[in-house]
């Protein structure tokens, strides 16, 4: 009922308003020589706005309405009522609006360096190139403000008392969603742009989502968890290099196994491990393998989130987690990175499970002759799939000023990949720049970008309770053998769908 008293509302509206039309045409037929009129009639709706164009006789009635002013339209079409005449002439999509900032300055923030957002010399250039063109377009500067790493509860403090803070702000998307779009800080910026076309149209832009909805802006993707080697320990202990078995097409959870088992070295026979196979954060190994196996510790929908260590792929990943434990005990229990960083460097490992993009800082200053390669593939998927926890997000304070015309602004010089820009760097070329300052040789650097191309962004950094349950309710049990997989599974699955559920709640 509500929709039919909306409507009948309309039609007599549009009866006023194709009455003033009508006025409007004979008026402008006795002055030809003025231009087209435009007209506002105020309703209890919003103001219309009616234009009549002469040449090709086309009249545009839009409403123009906040959203919290807009009434119930569910079912109807009245949002925008176009007439169209007989023409001859051929319509053209019209012209992109430049609009004008006034000289507007735009405050940046971000608790890193800005060099270290394009994070290379050649990405930086695209993007200082980006940014003048942008700036000249549309009549603003660009502040860019280096913060505290407490920029996230700043951000919360300084919109909580009704101080401005920033236009624009970095922050990680994981402590951005669900912490800051449950409270409504962010901005939704969907309706500014178009994330079904070029230059967003893209699979990084989806780490700016949240539920359904765009909140923020990602830079094109580095790579994330592959496996390193060190390349001394595999060529005098004969170890297949991890470069040949993927080209071989037979890089896998089995040769994985084969290989971890014969690194694992006990030299002087006194029943402790002198060298192992394989070393990782618990909790990241975990989920690699889940992920590689097709799956993830959360399962996402537009609407909610569930846990999902319960589904077979989850299950097979698991179990080859515990297996390495305590079957093959190709890897030490209770290793977190730190440790397993010092055995990896100190040539007391042959493998590590780690981010590609970590290796300039916990590599190369070790002076380790290391490979890197993607994840192997799990038992139960065809492909290859990498696992990337996501990273900065560039989002935009709920109440700005000027919303669309910031962000148009703002990502008119962010999208560096952008084909229809001169001097544009493709998100292949970028993620190339980006591996050239962490890989060795250039083969390593296809693999880091392999590693880009594939990998699946996890939702599972941001629900930290939940996690804290996998660790020490499943990982921790398994890996000791305390429970079976099925039975750790089973023990949290409620308490980690809660888990979910409140951090869901506004």
């Amino acid at each position: 009922m509500k929709n039919r008293n909306v409507g009948r509302k309309w039609m007599q509206s549009g009866l006023i308003i194709v009455i003033i039309m009508m006025f409007a045409m004979n008026f402008a037929g006795c002055k030809s020589k003025e231009a087209s009129p435009s007209i506002t009639v105020k309703s209890s709706t919003g103001a219309i706005s009616t234009t009549v164009n002469k040449t090709t006789q086309k009249r545009t009635t839009a409403l123009n309405t906040s959203a919290a002013e807009q009434p119930d339209l569910t079912g109807t079409e009245v949002n925008e009522q176009v007439i169209e005449e007989e023409s001859n002439e051929t319509e053209e999509n019209p012209a992109e609006e430049v609009f004008d900032l006034n000289g507007r300055t735009i405050i940046w923030k971000s608790w890193r360096d800005y060099t270290a957002i394009p994070n290379t010399p050649e990405v930086l250039e695209v993007c200082n190139k980006f940014m003048k063109a942008a700036e000249e377009k549309y009549n603003f500067k660009i502040e860019f403000q280096k913060v505290p790493s407490t920029i996230l509860n700043d951000y919360i403090n300084s919109a909580l008392a009704g101080i401005k803070f920033a236009d624009v702000f970095e922050t990680i998307n994981s402590s951005a969603f669900p912490t800051l779009s449950n409270k409504n800080l962010l901005l939704v910026i969907d309706p500014y742009l178009n994330f079904n076309a070029p230059p967003w149209n893209v699979p990084h832009a989806r780490y700016g989502s949240w539920m359904g909805k765009m909140y923020g802006l990602f830079p094109a993707l580095t790579a994330e968890f592959g496996v390193f080697y060190n390349k001394n320990i595999f060529s005098s202990q004969g170890l297949p290099d991890l470069h040949d078995l993927k080209d071989q097409g037979n890089w896998n959870w089995n040769t994985f196994l084969e290989v971890a088992i014969n690194a694992t070295r006990d030299f002087n026979g006194d029943g402790i491990v002198d060298q192992w196979g394989l070393v990782a954060d618990p909790l990241n190994l975990g989920l690699s393998l889940a992920m590689a196996n097709g799956s993830d510790y959360v399962l996402e929908s537009p609407e909610t989130f569930k846990f999902n260590l319960d589904n077979p792929n989850a299950i097979h990943a698991l179990q080859f987690y515990s297996d390495l434990f305590n079957v093959y005990k190709v890897t030490p229990y209770n290793t977190w990175w730190a440790a397993a960083l010092k055995l990896f460097a100190g040539n007391s490992a042959a493998m590590a499970v780690r981010e590609g993009w970590a290796a300039k800082r916990d590599f190369q200053p070790n002076n380790i002759n290391f490979g890197f390669e993607v994840l192997p593939k799990g038992v139960d998927v065809t492909t290859y799939r990498g696992l990337s926890l996501g990273g900065g997000c560039q989002v935009f304070p709920a109440d700005l000023k000027d919303p669309e015309k910031v962000v148009k602004a703002f990502a008119e010089f962010w999208a560096w990949w952008d084909e229809t820009k001169s001097g544009y760097m493709s998100a292949s070329d970028i993620v190339r720049s980006w591996g050239k300052s962490q890989m060795l040789t250039e083969r390593d650097l296809q693999a880091f970008m392999e590693v880009s191309a594939n990998q699946v962004v996890s939702r599972a950094r941001h629900f930290p309770e939940m996690n804290t349950l996998i660790s020490t309710e499943i990982l921790n049990k398994i890996a000791t053998m305390e429970k079976s997989v099925g039975n750790a599974v089973d023990s949290v699955k409620q308490q980690a769908q809660a888990a979910i559920d409140a951090r869901l709640v506004k």
